[in-house]
């Protein structure tokens, strides 16, 4: 059975986790530079999800005048993000309210490294078909295969069939329609709109509401413990998922192994040196060379380096380890 989820944001007036037992619930956290007015709300009430994940609204608000308006919108959500707990982030690539130009399709691979470098978590891309094609690809942006991707794809149009039920199995054939050129996916959003599923998903029904409030309903490509594996998250029992302390791969040497050099200068000099290659530098370099005890948790970033040297990194290339030594 593939892992299962919800996805919520302020059109959603409240959560009740005991409802129903989701594997993951992601939040809206932010839209360009402002927070979801229900985002503290819902990251309360979603504190004992195994697996929890926020979403910043893309928006090419100031793109044609300022080249750092990602950064600008990126500070903002780790700011907020500084306050809460969450195992994955995420940034929400849209067509709605938002113009296409070469500077905002690149803008959204900016913002996803800045993230994953300044925050140390897995970083995501949400896209659906249309804005994938419309906004990216024509504008010569080539690089989303190299990122964890969750597609919004909807076979029913949003609505619910009773048929969707089949999705939530593993081997039951059901795949999302993916964007021309993508070749795979973490998270499928597969029914939105006008299925009427929030209240047995834990939505709360207002007094107004006329039918039953819609939600989002999402399945990750795998099982829940694959789920758990993919983010390196440990179930310490009473549903609470927590990132481990991830040990060194080998014996570390007390003494630096390169001088004056910090773990977050080692993960900046692989940010550097893997740019050219168009590789993600977490998922393809530091993942592969077992580094990710530099920056989890966050205490150990400012520690000296006492790993392997560059060219004994395990994971890596002789010619990625090259890159990297050039890159000093």
């Amino acid at each position: 059975m593939r892992a299962q989820g919800i996805d919520i944001s302020q059109y959603q007036e409240g959560y009740d986790a005991s409802v129903k037992k989701h594997d993951f619930v992601f939040l809206r956290a932010t839209i360009n530079v402002s927070t979801d007015k229900n985002f503290a709300k819902h990251a309360e009430s979603i504190a004992d999800v195994p697996v929890r994940g926020a979403y910043h609204y893309l928006s090419s608000y100031k793109a044609n005048s300022d080249e750092l308006f990602w950064q600008e919108q990126a500070d903002y959500y780790l700011d907020v993000m500084s306050d809460f707990d969450f195992n994955l982030y995420i940034l929400d690539f849209e067509r709605k309210n938002n113009n296409p130009s070469m500077r905002f399709g690149a803008g959204a691979k900016k913002w996803i490294d800045y993230v994953a470098q300044q925050s140390g978590k897995v970083v995501m891309l949400y896209s659906n078909p249309a804005s994938y094609q419309e906004y990216l690809l024509p504008y010569g942006q080539r690089w989303m295969n190299d990122y964890p991707f969750w597609v919004a794809q909807y076979p029913y149009d949003r609505a619910w069939n009773e048929r969707l039920t089949e999705v939530l199995s593993v081997s039951g054939g059901w795949e999302p329609r993916l964007p021309a050129g993508h070749r795979n996916w973490k998270f499928w959003q597969f029914s939105a709109d006008g299925n009427q599923k929030g209240p047995e998903n834990g939505i709360e029904r207002k007094v107004w509401h006329l039918v039953p409030p819609a939600v989002d309903i999402d399945v990750f490509n795998g099982t829940v413990q694959e789920l758990m594996e993919w983010l390196s998250l440990e179930d310490q029992g009473g549903g609470e998922i927590n990132p481990p302390i991830v040990e060194p791969p080998v014996v570390q040497p007390e003494e630096p192994t390169y001088a004056g050099m910090t773990n977050q200068d080692m993960i900046d000099l692989i940010f550097k040196a893997a740019q050219p290659s168009g590789k993600h530098y977490w998922n393809h370099w530091v993942k592969n060379a077992q580094l990710e005890y530099l920056a989890i948790p966050e205490v150990n970033r400012k520690k000296p380096y006492t790993g392997p040297k560059i060219e004994d990194l395990p994971g890596l290339t002789g010619n990625e380890k090259n890159v990297i030594l050039a890159a000093m």
